[in-house]
């Protein structure tokens, strides 16, 4: 059964408050802040409602189905919402095509500057690789030739390891680290294998 009544006591805080039916100032009914319409407006003491009375599990009557005359109407409510939106859609929209625009300018200038250092790397290369390919060029090629030896560096460093003077130059002259040489003028080996100078 539909009941007509007010909002007798309301609790903001913890989104609660109380009906009375018109006729019946005696019995209050507890509400919850979810039985009011989704609109966006706080119940007040003193609105009037029209509501149903049902029993909970725990046998406390509160109110179900509740609906507020005093307010306008859902579609009402939307059609304004809409028609407000529309206004700050259309503000919202011109700044934001006009940011647009600016990230766009801002990022052809960047993509400009990327291309022009990029080709600007790629003609220097360009020149640097015609400059040395003249001097390439104009300079005589002359093959080296390998020379073979029988001898390879092996770690000797004394010239008791030594076999013939020959090797013994060549360890002096191509091998780190050789104690052969103990008077420092270039001829390794002079007591056993190099007596006679280079």
């Amino acid at each position: 059964m539909r009941f007509e009544g007010a909002v007798s006591r309301w609790n903001d805080g913890r989104g609660f408050g109380f009906l009375k039916a018109s006729g019946n100032d005696d019995e209050e009914v507890f509400v919850h802040i979810s039985e009011f319409p989704k609109d966006g407006r706080r119940p007040t003491v003193g609105e009037r409602v029209s509501f149903e009375v049902v029993t909970d599990e725990k046998g406390k009557k509160k109110a179900k189905n509740l609906f507020c005359p005093d307010r306008p109407k859902a579609g009402y409510a939307r059609a304004e919402k809409r028609l407000h939106a529309r206004r700050g859609y259309s503000k919202a929209r011109e700044s934001a095509s006009w940011l647009g625009l600016v990230f766009r300018v801002a990022l052809l200038v960047i993509g400009v500057a990327v291309a022009y250092l990029h080709l600007q790397n790629e003609w220097q290369e360009r020149r640097r690789r015609q400059e040395l390919s003249q001097m390439l060029s104009s300079t005589p090629v002359t093959p080296v030739q390998a020379t073979s030896s029988v001898y390879r560096c092996d770690g000797r460093t004394h010239c008791s390891q030594m076999t013939s003077c020959e090797e013994a130059k060549f360890f002096i002259s191509n091998c780190p680290g050789t104690k052969m040489d103990s008077d420092n003028d270039g001829v390794p080996c002079e007591s056993q294998w190099c007596s006679g100078g280079w």
